[in-house]
């Protein structure tokens, strides 16, 4: 059997975006589009009123239609956002954190990842060691409870919470 002669085509990225959401609808599960392959058969002609002027004919589609109302299209399950891998000890405070991230990325007009703002945390943490240590001195910090003492567990936190943010205050900028 021959080989099909290669045929070079121009890459049309829209096209492509089209042709893949277009298979996404179909293919979903549960969706509440329906494809039908749209019909070419004329309507037939009523036998009253032929005098009343008819809408003009359009030609028949080779495409394929979906009926879904707006309702159902805006009820339809939202495309699955990444989850970042550090959670925090609740989740209110998990909500907290993913407002913050919103807020700083709709300010930076960019997406800044959540890695991104800990390095620079860590970064800015290093640099403020001295401030850190001296106020471990003034306030020691008790031994880190176990886990699934809560309550200690969340004391533990504060303090560390507490520590880093006068530290961090009372850290020069780095230049």
């Amino acid at each position: 059997m021959g080989r099909k002669k290669f045929e070079e085509v121009e890459y049309d990225p829209i096209e492509a975006e089209a042709k893949r959401e277009l298979a996404r609808q179909v293919s979903q599960v549960g969706s509440p589009f329906t494809a039908l392959p749209v019909s070419n058969a004329q309507p037939k002609e009523s036998p009253v009123n032929r005098d009343e002027p008819r809408p003009p004919v359009k030609e028949p589609a080779k495409e394929i239609s979906f009926i879904g109302s707006k309702r159902e299209i805006s009820s339809r399950p939202e495309r699955k956002q990444k989850k970042r891998s550090f959670s925090c000890a609740n989740p209110d405070q998990d909500t907290e954190l993913d407002g913050f991230l919103l807020r700083v990325e709709d300010e930076a007009r960019t997406h800044v990842p959540f890695q991104v703002l800990m390095r620079a945390a860590c970064m800015a943490m290093m640099t403020a060691e001295e401030q850190i240590i001296a106020e471990m001195k003034k306030n020691p910090p008790s031994a880190c409870p176990a886990t699934f003492a809560h309550a200690q567990y969340a004391q533990f936190e504060e303090y560390w919470i507490e520590v880093l943010g006068k530290a961090l205050r009372k850290a020069r900028p780095v230049s």
